[in-house]
């Protein structure tokens, strides 16, 4: 099973480049961000780039209900994904 890496602010310059990195390098991004039109678009050019993406989540950094929000979501789909409970912290 690969390694998973939700890369904040994904979708343009330096989050685009670690996500860009990761990606290449044997883990699958997920792209984080508040803009689903940038994050789709940037989830098509990390492909077309060799990338490995697994899809895009909501996240807003500046409001901290939504990080706990986002968190939920996150363990969700881990959970999904492995098999078992996963536990957050915020």
């Amino acid at each position: 099973m690969k390694k998973q890496v939700l890369v904040t602010g994904a979708n343009k310059g330096i989050g685009y480049e670690i996500a860009r990195h990761l990606g290449k390098s044997g883990w699958q991004v997920v792209v984080g961000a508040r803009c689903e039109d940038r994050s789709l678009k940037a989830m098509e050019a990390l492909r077309a780039e060799g990338a490995d993406v697994a899809g895009w989540l909501y996240v807003n950094l500046a409001d901290n209900g939504e990080i706990e929000v986002s968190a939920r979501e996150i363990a969700r789909s881990e959970e999904r994904r492995v098999g078992k409970e996963c536990q957050i912290w915020c």
